[in-house]
């Protein structure tokens, strides 16, 4: 009867943690397929801001990404442009000019719309394979391309066979698209997307790659296997873990919707009664029922009443248990830091691993509540509690939340807490939870490095014209409503024409970049500043009215025409100024 009781414990911790890495898989997935889609916006966002990008700055952007080294997985970023019939020898030409002289649309044949895929990083063997591949001559592409367009967003492909496989370990692929439509047209119907798309920037994904740079050590901690679409069959196997144990039994079907498309991930895990370490556990009873016997007449030497052993024998089975739980969890870990918390007694532990995650020794910081508390950042720790307590009442299935940690150095980590309530009381009262922290500072800073791109001037590092943009209207909006002035200068150089044709255009860079600097260190903190395109600028002044702008401008057409510019050497600069008044809609 106890080695029964033993294997029913066995099995039931052993589908608790199936369960906890089932989701943690699952989590991961969604996690990176939504990093990848951030990619493809900053993609599209580099277009909007500077319409005509050359080969040269698209490797310049994607490298940028190091997307070895934080997206691993990912086969390429691209570009593909929307050909029409009579533009395709014109396509073709242009492309030729720049040097790939056998280039040409393929497969060859006639079509009512050709793609072109013109841009792909990293360009190495593997991917140049698929330049100039029109992916809408294929039905899967097509499908997938054809949705993005009438839907604006990001959308997944079905399973297919990249065109940039070769002939040995060739793997199970998807692409992921995000349509580029063309300037100021409108888009409110399905038909005006359509006539308006001018390219896809897309990423193509080798399955297998992806599923060990998205999971890596995780990668082996369960069975699972994803199929494309809903069906279960052999024919729509896009991923396998590759185990090669029969003694499997299905422990859970999830289906998972990514970018309008949907993953089925069944999960497996080993028979409990063909799992060799079940042989070892079923006699643990035989030296349980050992250690009783002389735990019992040592204590009964002592303690003479049956009431007094019986709980002493209470303690320390309790105590021995949780300590088995612990150690088992710790095990079973990922290496992150763990926690184990008492709901009804408010003790927590907390490992070794989270105290060196933050720089400290184990016996340096306790493991208590208040010390995790006062390490979370202030301004983090309102929604942590609301995420905590969403779990708790049971309107969360876990609890998950990423916030930002003190380090002994006093610098900040970005965390991702995870975990789940592992145990209720008789009335559903929660008793205890387990959970894990990972440190995410590279990925928090990699996205915002993305963002910064998205709105940066790659040149002179100034806000580019589409945060300009954003800019100006929530200024313009926030001084009518509080009826402040408002002024916004437009700067433009004198015969910049003549830098780029004299000197070239690495001359004209310069002279742009010293340019941008003089603006930055001579116009006022408050002050915002950006490059309108070309040779123009703009700054927008809040709480300034036109003599204030004129006035600023004035100091800035003196001190920009006393400075040596490299090779230009004096320059001058023509200004505007247009101003909103109290009271006034609009005075120039």
């Amino acid at each position: 009867m106890s080695g029964w009781y033993i294997y029913q414990y066995y099995d039931q911790e052993k589908k608790l943690n199936a369960e906890l890495k089932s989701h943690e898989v699952l989590i991961l997935i969604k996690n990176r397929m939504a990093a990848y889609e951030q990619v493809l916006k900053s993609g599209i966002g580099l277009f909007k801001a500077s319409p005509n990008i050359s080969r040269k700055q698209w490797a310049i952007f994607v490298n940028e990404h190091k997307l070895d080294e934080n997206f691993k997985g990912i086969q390429g970023f691209g570009y593909s442009e929307v050909v029409l019939p009579e533009n395709k020898t014109k396509h073709e030409e242009r492309i030729k000019k720049e040097g790939f002289n056998n280039f040409k649309i393929h497969p060859a044949g006639q079509r009512e719309l050709y793609t072109s895929i013109v841009y792909l990083e990293p360009f190495d063997e593997r991917n140049t394979r698929a330049f100039g591949y029109d992916m809408f001559s294929e039905k899967v592409r097509n499908k997938a391309m054809s949705k993005a367009i009438t839907s604006g967003n990001a959308t997944l492909s079905g399973k297919i066979t990249l065109v940039q496989e070769f002939d040995t370990d060739i793997q199970a692929g998807f692409l992921m698209y995000l349509p580029l439509y063309k300037k100021n047209t409108k888009l409110d119907t399905q038909e005006e997307r359509m006539s308006a798309i001018k390219g896809f920037v897309y990423a193509p994904f080798r399955a297998d790659d992806l599923m060990h740079g998205i999971l890596g050590s995780e990668l082996h901690s369960i069975d699972f296997t994803i199929y494309d679409g809903s069906i279960v069959t052999n024919e729509n196997v896009l991923y396998n873990s590759g185990t090669k144990n029969k003694s499997k039994t299905l422990f859970k079907k999830v289906e998972l919707p990514i970018n309008g498309h949907t993953w089925t991930i069944v999960f497996t895990i080993k028979e409990s009664l063909k799992d060799s370490s079940i042989f070892i556990i079923m006699i643990i009873p035989f030296f349980i029922l050992m250690l009783t016997y002389l735990l019992y007449i040592l204590i009964k030497s002592f303690i003479r009443t049956q009431e007094d052993a019986q709980s002493i024998a209470e303690v320390l089975t309790k105590d021995l248990k949780l300590s088995q739980e612990r150690l088992q969890f710790s095990l079973e870990g990922t290496g992150d830091g763990l926690w184990d918390w008492n709901l009804k007694t408010n003790e927590v532990f907390f490992s070794k691993s989270w105290k060196e995650m933050l720089g400290f020794e184990e016996d340096e910081i306790d493991s208590s509540l208040d010390e995790w508390k006062k390490r979370v950042h202030p301004k983090d720790l309102e929604q942590v509690y609301a995420d905590l307590i969403a779990h708790t009442e049971g309107k969360s299935d876990n609890y998950k939340n990423e916030h930002r940690v003190i380090c002994k150095d006093g610098s900040y980590k970005w965390i991702l807490d995870r975990g789940m309530v592992v145990s209720y009381d008789t009335d559903g009262t929660p008793l205890r939870m387990v959970g894990s922290h990972s440190d995410i500072s590279e990925r928090k800073e990699s996205q915002l490095r993305i963002e910064a791109l998205s709105i940066t001037d790659t040149l002179t590092q100034l806000y580019n014209r589409l945060k300009l943009d954003e800019i100006f209207s929530m200024k313009l909006a926030t001084a009518r409503r509080y009826n402040t002035a408002f002024s916004v200068i437009i700067i433009d150089i004198d015969y910049f024409k003549n830098v780029n044709d004299t000197w070239g255009h690495q001359a004209g860079d310069d002279v742009l970049k010293e340019f941008a600097n003089i603006l930055k260190n001579n116009a006022r903190e408050t002050d915002v500043i950006g490059r309108w395109g070309g040779e123009e600028f703009l700054i927008l002044s809040s709480d300034t009215d036109l003599n204030g702008a004129v006035e600023l401008s004035e100091k800035l057409r003196e001190i920009i025409s006393l400075f040596k510019f490299s090779f230009a050497e004096h320059k001058t600069a023509s200004f505007g100024v247009s101003s909103h008044h109290v009271g006034v809609e609009v005075k120039e």
